[in-house]
């Protein structure tokens, strides 16, 4: 009967959620790379306290979250009056090895656009411990090769070394307000090893010491500009801290991620002057249904009384970076920048994050200019978008106006 079955429901949800099962082990499913060491070592969840499901979720989140696996689950078994806890992680059918590729279109319809080709080589579990060979190919306007190998020293994995080589060829503007007056093409070379720390969830921080070179080429301008073409001795000592908790790379609905770092150039290690500089960047975002507001803020600079060497400036402008400037217009020695931007999602989608519609309001101010004639002082910008997310990769269309005059419509294919 209705009443006789409501009742026996009452009493075994009350009997459920008064002694939840306590935990007496806790076991993995076969995996051929990954070891059940690190992965219980991730674990909030522990022997000897009452199943906590909400939290064991968020382990399993966890590990999902390495990239390791296609699927993450668990069952609770009986045995000999024990209570097991077993974790099954179905690895990747694609690994450990992979291999991507992918295309990226920019025009800001002033006479510029560019092509961007990339590819990334992962090697995961090349040992016992869980090194990772990685290799980053970039391929048009900016051309770089970054190769670095991860090696934990533990099996937890909460301390490692990264030895890593950078190559790097890119443009380097400069404007005389909206002119370009000159472009270079900036070459630099670094090798460097780093030692770390990570806290599965909350972050990561190296500290580490690198040498290098760099040099200016002048490729269209004023002969006057081209100055020397000797290669500048790079060398330091750099620190950094990074953690990403965003839902999504390009599209964030909720999370935060915060980056901090500072590099200090010092003669010591080889370096032609001794100066140090901070960067920081925060993103923020929050949402309510299909709205979402992401808060940004970026500043940097040099700390103590040496000021940044001219081949080692700010650049900034460029979509969500004082919109309405162009991509790299804005060159100092300090940075100070925020930016709110709202977001509409009209489109949703069960595999693509959807199509989205919304605006910015931006603000910053780049000090100690190169030229006096750019812009300096209290900088105020915006932007409308419209953006979606597509199997060949995210598309933005976007209009941005800034003070002074200065707009820009912007193209991009791929990352902005």
């Amino acid at each position: 009967a209705p009443a006789a079955y409501a009742a026996y429901r009452s009493r075994s949800r009350s009997t459920v959620l008064a002694s939840p099962a306590t935990i007496d082990e806790i076991r993995f499913g076969a995996m051929q790379h990954v070891k059940p060491e690190v992965l219980r070592s991730m674990l909030a969840t522990r022997v000897g306290r009452p199943l906590d499901t909400a939290l064991l979720d968020e382990d399993l989140l966890r590990i999902y979250g390495r990239g390791d696996f296609d699927h993450v689950g668990y069952t609770l078994s009986e045995a000999d009056g024990r209570q097991i806890l077993v974790i099954e992680a179905q690895e990747r059918s694609t690994g450990p090895n992979y291999l991507r590729f992918g295309l990226g279109l920019s025009n800001d319809f002033a006479g510029n656009a560019y092509f961007q080709a990339r590819a990334s080589m992962r090697r995961t579990w090349a040992n016992a411990l869980g090194a990772e060979w990685r290799s980053d190919l970039l391929l048009g306007r900016i051309n770089q090769l970054t190769t670095e190998f991860y090696q934990p020293l533990n099996v937890y994995q909460s301390i490692f070394v990264a030895p890593y080589v950078d190559l790097e060829q890119k443009p380097f503007e400069i404007f005389e307000g909206r002119n370009r007056i000159a472009r270079f093409i900036r070459q630099s070379g670094n090798l460097g090893l780093d030692i770390g720390t990570q806290w599965p969830g909350y972050g990561e921080m190296r500290l580490g010491v690198y040498r290098g070179r760099r040099s200016f080429k002048l490729d269209t301008g004023p002969s006057e500009l081209s100055g020397s073409e000797d290669a500048i001795a790079t060398g330091g000592v750099r620190w950094g801290w990074r953690t990403d908790q965003l839902d999504h790379g390009l599209f964030p609905r909720s999370g935060y991620s915060l980056s901090i770092d500072a590099v200090a150039s010092m003669p010591e290690l080889g370096a032609r002057d001794r100066y140090t500089r901070w960067d920081a960047n925060y993103v923020a975002a929050f949402s309510r249904g299909d709205h979402t507001w992401q808060l940004g803020l970026r500043g940097g600079g040099a700390i103590g009384g040496a000021r940044l060497p001219p081949y080692d400036l700010f650049q900034f402008g460029g979509l969500m970076q004082l919109s309405g400037f162009r991509s790299g217009q804005l060159l100092g020695r300090s940075l100070a920048f925020g930016r709110v931007v709202y977001a509409h999602r009209f489109v949703a989608s069960p595999v693509l994050k959807g199509m989205f519609g919304g605006f910015s309001l931006e603000a910053g101010q780049v000090g100690g200019p190169l030229l006096p004639t750019n812009a300096t002082g209290f900088l105020t910008a915006g932007s409308i978008f419209v953006a979606t997310d597509t199997p060949v990769g995210p598309v933005h269309l976007a209009l941005g106006i800034a003070r002074g005059g200065n707009r820009s419509l912007y193209l991009y294919l791929g990352a902005p």
